[in-house]
């Protein structure tokens, strides 16, 4: 799984803080169902993180698919960073998110 194009989207409906935009490819294999993100972000007084999961415009990513995404989860608007730290995803197979994978990140999103 490759990620690109990270960058922060603020949409008129989350007062509160802004959703994770980018695209990620799927260079596996398999087809991947769902994936998840390990984050952590800061900025002046704020501090936050946890795990959040990825929106994608369909169902399945199909293996050598690049798909665009949005984050479930929103980073508070005054955070200048966000570091994720583990991508998680879930292979399908009979239309069931059997098999869970995670992958070691070090990429650093900034306003």
């Amino acid at each position: 799984m490759n990620f690109y194009k990270l960058q922060f989207y603020r949409d008129g409906f989350e007062p509160d803080g802004d959703f994770l935009v980018g695209c990620l490819t799927n260079n596996s294999d398999q087809a991947v169902r769902a994936a998840g993100l390990s984050y952590g972000y800061s900025g002046g007084n704020i501090m936050g993180g946890g795990i959040g999961s990825l929106v994608f415009p369909s169902e399945v990513i199909q293996p050598g698919q690049t798909v665009g995404f949005r984050s479930d989860f929103t980073v508070h608007r005054e955070a200048f960073q966000v570091q994720l730290s583990s991508l998680n995803w879930c292979w399908e197979q009979d239309n069931i998110c059997f098999m869970q994978r995670q992958m070691s990140l070090s990429t650093t999103v900034s306003r």
